[in-house]
């Protein structure tokens, strides 16, 4: 630390007036020198705010207990199917009510699913995410309305008034927050629906959604074909343990009720494809998905707070040497070593909370993109922000650090009256010089292994950037769901389909239209998968059969996309519910299913009792998903399987603004209650799948951009004191012939050394960290020679240019001046 001034610490004060003292000398030693304070304050700044930063994120997601009654009591009950590759399946409603009957361990179970209805009775129809839960649900949960009532039994029975509840962020963004839609109608499903009150801010389940309805006023759910089959799932089930009863008792019911369930219906549960069900606690599942990432951001931040204390711990030990003459004066005055030890925990306290307040900025800072990167694994990022638990692990962070660092400096300040004051203090100067070695050793291998990592997720960003998807980006993309009332069955929807592709299509400047079932590139895009059974190669072993990508288009998608016809003809409209049945198959599905045999004319189809589809054609390869090689692909004309809801693709050289306009108009002529939205670019959508893996590498960057500075800081510190302690060493040197440059050599060779110890280690660190890595890679290796060897060159470039300071500093030294040197 700076030089102590002219107080005999410990010898007069004491208590309050003491602390006071040791304060105010501290801040007088920290502005007689502010380069020193200036150093330590920023490198702590950099330090603290990324581990607050990293805190918020692990404190909002993982420590605080969801905002629901009991939380630790809530599960989600999960269906697999293993032996046919699935790993988490929806249920249906007759096994709903088979676990609220067979589950015993349960108190309650509630159910839930997500569907997209059309809104009426606003400005302009919106189609709103909708969650359709069973009148328990926010009961399970255990949480109240923040305005008006909760779902009661008799909202959940056929002929019930229809009700809604609004969601807190839908009720913010949609009503401004006004607490008089509480009994405002609205129309939905043909039916006139009263909000009946406003949920609180939590965290939705399995999804964010706008508002709330009862199981039984979803058309789909209570439709009786629905309410009786057991193989239409797409239901959630939320349970609440009993209380005392432990988890391991649950998971023997859902055991039992698995067992039941196979040996009752052979058809619904195959054996080949095995069905088990289990349970997992509400809140490892809301942070299922971000588990990984939250790893390498909780290691991230260890490793700093590693290169934060070697670095700041090798510029006190520095800063030692010029204490001792003080630190002897104030012994021989009968200074104690209680009261140096509580003046430099007082300094350091200056230099902690001076660095908890510039943290406390860099954290504030990174609360966005911190944000961001949550909001793509679980819905709790929105409670991620600077609160109580937050501020209180900064200042406990900033107390350790006075705390430890005020004692590194007051435990290496030893008073040895002869040595100092004779000048002869060279031998402790000697002995520090290796643990200063040391620990900058540290902090370079650390800085390597951010850098790697960061390194290798830029690698990541390029090359899924530079990948070939074997599509048009330039296509304009929109969704379009229709009423369920308005549009009860599948010749509905195909008519209507044909109605707006034929508006569409008049539009001017249109050069290409048309829709299809899913986005491609679009990671939140769940995909069809199905296994194939091919005409005269059916197989009853028991096997599981290879699952295959289902999209639904119309006519002129493949053109509109960018997708090429290799053999056979496209879908045309002829191709309609009265026509055979055919699809089309791409290139990766030819290979696997005829091994180069021409498959235009062979029959394919879903499952045995389906009727059989004529392949009519070959498709190019694409990807569906930016991070995949490209998948077996099947494709059925749209007028033959139509759907509620699609996306339709619309190729124009029109400004992208103008065309929206436009395509809006166009449906609004076909029909002026329906919706559309979600305008994006498969480009947007291509930049969209890149977000998550940008945002990691930008994490990572940033914190091994802070390691980096940190460590040049260190190495220039070490160096830097070496150089000032060895003035007469280097005197004598010159006295003796050597010149300039050869001193400039021998401190550039020290801090050469220093350089290739801390990358040999960082090495083995950066090993250890991309080995964590690899689920988050894409086309690089965890190991890449060229990552490592370009991380190598810049990590020592920056810390050797930290090191040519003090080195020409020393290749100046004055023999004479250095040999009367003291």
């Amino acid at each position: 630390m700076a030089a102590v001034q002219t107080r005999s610490s410990g010898s007069r004060f004491g208590g309050f007036d003491g602390l006071v003292a040791d304060l105010r000398e501290g801040c007088q030693n920290l502005l007689a020198h502010k380069t020193f304070a200036a150093t330590v304050i920023v490198t702590l700044a950099l330090g603290i705010g990324a581990n607050t930063a990293i805190f918020s994120v692990l404190n909002a997601v993982v420590l605080q207990p969801l905002p629901y009654s009991a939380p630790e009591e809530l599960v989600e009950i999960q269906a697999s199917m293993p032996r046919a590759g699935v790993e988490l399946a929806p249920f249906s409603v007759p096994e709903i009510m088979d676990l609220r009957a067979q589950t015993g361990a349960l108190s309650s179970l509630a159910e839930m699913h997500v569907m997209y209805f059309i809104l009426l009775g606003r400005d302009e129809p919106e189609r709103v995410s909708t969650g359709v839960v069973s009148a328990n649900y926010f009961q399970t949960l255990g949480v109240q309305p923040l305005l008006g009532r909760d779902f009661r039994p008799e909202d959940d029975v056929p002929g019930a008034p229809a009700v809604l509840l609004l969601s807190f962020e839908y009720w913010q963004l949609g009503f401004g927050g006004d607490p008089d839609v509480v009994g405002r109608g609205f129309q939905m499903n043909g039916r006139a629906h009263t909000v009946i009150g406003v949920m609180p801010p939590i965290p939705d389940y399995p999804e964010p959604v706008s508002v709330y309805m009862p199981t039984v006023a979803c058309p789909f759910r209570s439709n009786p074909d629905t309410e009786q089959s057991r193989t239409a799932r797409f239901i959630s089930a939320i349970g609440r343990l009993d209380q005392g009863v432990p988890a391991e008792r649950l998971g023997t019911d859902l055991d039992v009720v698995a067992n039941r369930l196979q040996q009752s219906d052979a058809a619904a549960y195959p054996a080949r494809a095995g069905y088990a069900l289990s349970a997992m606690g509400m809140q490892d599942e809301l942070t299922r998905e971000f588990r990984p990432t939250l790893l390498i951001l909780v290691g991230t931040g260890a490793f700093l707070l590693l290169v934060l204390g070697s670095s700041i711990i090798a510029l006190l030990l520095a800063r030692v040497v010029y204490q001792e003459r003080d630190v002897t004066m104030r012994s021989v005055f009968g200074a104690t070593r209680a009261g140096l030890l509580r003046l430099f925990v007082a300094e350091n306290a200056i230099l902690a909370g001076l660095g908890a307040l510039g943290g406390l900025l860099v954290a504030y800072q990174s609360l966005g993109l911190l944000r961001s990167l949550a909001g793509r694994f679980t819905t709790r990022a929105s409670e991620i922000g600077i609160d109580g638990p937050v501020l209180g692990f900064l200042v406990v962070l900033a107390g350790v650090i006075s705390l430890v660092f005020g004692s590194v400096s007051a435990l290496s300040s030893r008073a040895r009256p002869a040595a100092v004051l004779g000048n002869t203090g060279t031998r402790s100067v000697t002995m520090r010089r290796p643990v200063l070695s040391a620990l900058v050793v540290v902090q370079i291998a650390v800085s390597f292994a951010l850098l790697t990592g960061a390194g290798l997720m830029i690698r990541t960003v390029v090359n899924l950037q530079n990948v070939d998807t074997g599509l048009r980006t330039d296509v304009l993309t929109m969704r379009v769901a229709l009423d369920f009332l308005r549009y009860p069955t599948p010749v509905n929807w195909s008519g209507m389909y044909q109605r707006l592709l034929d508006e569409a299509e008049q539009i001017p400047g249109i050069e290409s239209v048309s829709a299809a079932s899913t986005v491609p590139l679009n990671e939140g895009t769940a995909l069809a998968n199905v296994p194939l059974l091919v005409e005269g190669r059916e197989t009853d072993d028991g096997t599981p059969l290879p699952q295959i990508t289902t999209t639904i288009i119309s006519p002129g998608y493949l053109e509109t996309v960018g997708r090429t016809l290799r053999q056979g003809r496209a879908f045309s409209r002829a191709d309609d519910l009265e026509a055979p049945a055919v699809v089309l198959v791409n290139e990766s599905a030819a290979r696997r299913y005829w091994d180069g045999e021409d498959p235009v004319g062979r029959r394919v189809r879903f499952n045995p009792d389906q009727e059989w589809m004529t392949v009519v054609g070959v498709v190019s390869d694409a990807r569906q998903r930016l991070d995949a090689e490209p998948a077996d692909e099947v494709f059925r004309p749209i007028f033959q399987q139509p759907l509620p809801e699609v996306r339709f693709f619309v190729r124009s050289a029109t400004a992208s603004g103008t065309l929206q306009r436009q395509l809006r108009d166009a449906v609004r002529r076909v029909d002026a209650t329906q919706p559309i939205e979600s305008f994006q670019t498969l480009e947007d959508v291509r930049q969209g799948a890149l977000a998550s893996p940008r945002l990691t590498a930008t994490l990572l960057a940033a914190f091994g951009v802070i390691a980096l500075v940190i460590s040049a800081i260190g190495i220039a510190g070490v160096v830097g004191f070496s150089v000032s302690q060895r003035t007469r060493e280097f005197g004598t040197l010159m006295a003796l012939g050597f010149d300039g440059r050869s001193i400039l050599g021998l401190v550039l060779r020290e801090g050469a050394v220093l350089v290739a110890a801390g990358l040999t280690l960082g090495v083995f660190g950066a090993l250890l960290l991309t080995r964590q890595m690899e689920t988050l890679l894409f086309s690089v290796a965890s190991y890449d020679v060229m990552t490592y060897v370009g991380v190598g060159v810049v990590l020592a470039a920056v810390t050797l240019a930290g090191v040519i300071v003090p080195a020409r500093l020393a290749a100046t030294v004055d023999p004479m001046v250095a040999l009367r040197a003291d």
